[in-house]
């Protein structure tokens, strides 16, 4: 007689963790979560402050070079 696991106990009772790929997407999803609600809050709490900016450019930069 082959007796392939112990008596009374299933192989999925020994090792109950998550799969490493759904590990791995869950840990993928919650560190999108948190850039999304990182975005979402500087988009809609942080407001800028305009300000003015004046560039000078010299005249011989509006020709082209013949």
């Amino acid at each position: 007689m082959i007796v392939l696991a112990r008596p009374g106990r299933h192989q999925w009772d020994e090792r109950l963790t998550m799969p490493s790929l759904l590990r791995f997407l869950a840990v993928i999803a919650l560190l999108c979560g948190l850039v999304y609600g990182a975005l979402y809050s500087l988009a809609h709490f942080v407001q800028p402050k305009p300000r003015e900016i004046t560039v000078s450019i010299p005249p011989d930069r509006f020709f082209k070079n013949r």
